[in-house]
């Protein structure tokens, strides 16, 4: 694409930047409905300027650069681990905290997933990549990549039970356990014998409820 004008500048299929040297050059109006001069084809390349080319060029010498092709740091293990670690309590969390769903659920839930990943599925996929490995790449390398299939393919290792994922929050200090106490006694037939037994309430402290949710940031 060419300018109609004098300057016969090339825009290839650049519409912005002939549009803003139609404006800054010729005067064009902004309008849209405004008539602008059509691009001229007669030209070839070896008699013009590109002088889009001669913008990005600009622009890319004052560093003005995106970041797309910015080399990202490879996934270490240790990385993996955590972010594997951080998205299970993420999840087991959430289903604690649904209403109306049962505790006994998300035992079900947790080992539904776990038959799901530890089956032929992840498998296959862990092939499938060590296959498309570069035959350059370094024994080291692959281990790690079947370390990794490994730790997916059983994520609930340390939160297969209630007692387990309570205990894990417990230790994170994201879990408050309620705590019982007592309100009076009486007298209960026990095969048969009366005895005196103590009658207790639950509660949930709410003096740590609000000092971990006001610990938490930005609130």
């Amino acid at each position: 694409m060419f300018c109609c004008n004098v300057c016969n500048r090339k825009y290839g299929t650049k519409w912005d930047s002939y549009r803003q040297h139609l404006i800054k050059v010729h005067k064009a109006p902004l309008h849209a409905n405004a008539e602008s001069p059509e691009p001229h084809t007669d030209m070839t390349e070896d008699d013009v300027t590109d002088e889009a080319g001669d913008e990005k060029m600009e622009c890319d010498s004052d560093g003005s650069d995106d970041g797309k092709n910015a080399t990202k740091p490879a996934l270490s293990p240790d990385d993996f681990d955590n972010i594997l670690s951080n998205n299970v309590d993420i999840f087991i969390s959430k289903l604690y905290s649904k209403p109306g769903y049962p505790r006994n659920l998300v035992d079900t839930v947790v080992k539904d997933i776990t038959d799901f990943l530890s089956g032929d599925f992840l498998k296959n996929l862990q092939d499938l990549c060590l296959q498309n490995l570069d035959k350059e790449v370094p024994e080291s390398v692959r281990l790690q990549v079947i370390e990794m299939f490994q730790k997916l393919s059983n994520p609930f290792e340390n939160m297969s039970t209630e007692y387990k994922r309570f205990k894990h929050f417990q230790t994170l200090g994201t879990y408050i356990a309620p705590q019982t106490y007592r309100i009076d006694s009486r007298v209960e037939n026990v095969k048969g014998v009366p005895q005196m037994r103590d009658v207790t309430g639950t509660f949930v402290p709410l003096r740590k409820f609000f000092e971990k949710n006001f610990e938490l940031p930005d609130v």
